[in-house]
């Protein structure tokens, strides 16, 4: 079972008519919704509000097929939403939501109804805000046998939480994937780094650019983690991934 520990948002689009419709949003929810439309029921775990905006959010959940915990979405707190005005600007409340307060107790007891969880994939929003951030880590490195463990830094994050939190997973970390506009210098030492660029993905290892390939990037982490579900590569134990595997996910697109 692939785990999203990350996010998911009610989105109010509001239209050249000034009418807002309702739509979800949340890097979390925009990956479990790619995974589910291919095949794949994977898990993602957030925490909502007990409010309308939660519902709402579960209930889509519910209906593309997206696994989640119903005790994490009965938080007494508000659920994130996220305002999309007519000229594209964006207005957040994740800082002060629901999203920000998953307490590592309650995230322990959903993870260990699972016995099956190979892997976890963590976005950069949720390791920006404690105390989220903080059990998502030592739960992720808590699970047994040891999943494949990536981290997503492409969603829009910044400050000394997230950096603390990058700190507390150096060397843990199998993958990282990152944009070319907004690089982690201090990650791409890591073991498996990709770079998404324009016109492709560069990949890294250590430290080292290892090879560029020339494709589509915008759904790569979904489509990257479909093959890698699909191709067997997440119940091998060794969990390694290497340049034969990336070529053999190109070829494959």
């Amino acid at each position: 079972m692939i785990l999203i520990l990350s996010d998911a948002a009610l989105l109010l689009k509001e239209k050249n008519s000034g009418e807002f419709v309702s739509a979800f949003t949340g890097f979390g929810y925009e990956v479990a919704k790619e995974l589910s439309e291919e095949g794949i029921f994977p898990a993602l775990f957030c925490t909502l509000g007990e409010d309308r905006a939660g519902a709402m959010i579960a209930e889509e959940l519910i209906k593309s097929e997206i696994l989640f915990d119903p005790d994490l979405i009965r938080l007494k707190a508000n659920t994130n939403v996220v305002i999309e005005y007519a000229n594209g600007d964006r207005t957040s409340f994740f800082k002060s939501s629901a999203s920000a307060l998953l307490q590592e107790e309650m995230l322990s007891e959903a993870i260990n109804v699972h016995t099956n969880i190979e892997a976890v994939l963590l976005s950069s929003s949720i390791l920006s805000v404690n105390p989220s951030a903080t059990s998502a880590i030592d739960q992720s490195l808590f699970i047994s046998p040891r999943p494949f463990i990536a981290v997503d830094l492409t969603d829009e994050a910044e400050g000394s939480v997230l950096e603390r939190s990058l700190s507390m997973l150096s060397g843990e970390m199998d993958l990282v994937i990152m944009d070319e506009e907004n690089l982690y210098p201090e990650c791409l030492k890591e073991k498996c780094v990709v770079v998404k660029k324009k016109d492709g993905i560069t990949l890294y290892k250590n430290g080292e650019e290892i090879k560029t390939y020339e494709i589509d990037s915008e759904r790569f982490t979904s489509s990257f983690f479909f093959f890698l579900d699909q191709s067997g590569f997440l119940s091998d134990f060794e969990k390694k991934l290497s340049v034969d595997i990336f070529d053999a996910y190109v070829k494959g697109l």
